[in-house]
């Protein structure tokens, strides 16, 4: 069986990791990108089937119990996040965002073959991109996705290769280091 090559980039609110994924998307527009589906509220500046596809929490157990989705992660009780297997394509290799949890349950599916980078900047960084992201922002909802980080990213339990992802002058030094390493595969 042929094994479906991810390229999996984790990180705290805030870290750049969407902006991480579009350059390399950017640089080699080889690579599939991974649309992961969520049942949150859409935020100020998303697009449905863009940014994700938003569906509401019935129709994500649904997904779940039809084995469509192949990684979540529930958050808040009601805010499921995952990736469905639809979402994959075998040919070529994929590249999307994920949680440690979502992580996790990748790397117990016999079926994928994962690298995974962790891009990480320092709180502050974090902080104002998250208050700039929207013209609005809920101050409260940056607070609790701060504190979910702070224990989701507390045991790393599984290898990772770090990226330091505070300035723009990192992004096309990070691009290159994911290039190389799935080069190197």
């Amino acid at each position: 069986m042929k094994k479906i090559k991810v390229i999996a980039i984790i990180g705290k609110a805030g870290s750049g990791k969407d902006t991480l994924m579009k350059a390399v998307l950017k640089w080699e527009p080889s690579i599939h990108e991974i649309v992961s589906f969520t049942s949150r509220p859409i935020r100020e500046n998303e697009v449905d089937g863009v940014n994700y596809h938003f569906i509401t929490p019935i129709e994500f157990r649904k997904r779940i119990n039809d084995k469509q989705i192949f990684e979540y992660t529930i958050y808040n009780d009601d805010w499921y996040y995952g990736t469905s297997i639809e979402s994959y394509k075998e040919d070529c290799i994929n590249i999307g965002v994920f949680n440690p949890d979502g992580i996790r349950q990748l790397l117990l599916n016999p079926q994928v073959e994962v690298i995974i980078f962790y891009a990480q900047a320092n709180g502050k960084v974090r902080l104002i991109r998250q208050l700039n992201r929207e013209y609005n922002p809920n101050v409260d909802e940056i607070v609790r996705r701060y504190s979910t980080d702070e224990k989701d990213f507390s045991n790393l339990d599984f290898d990772y290769i770090p990226l330091r992802n505070e300035y723009l002058e990192d992004i096309q030094a990070n691009v290159d280091k994911i290039l190389t390493a799935i080069s190197n595969q």
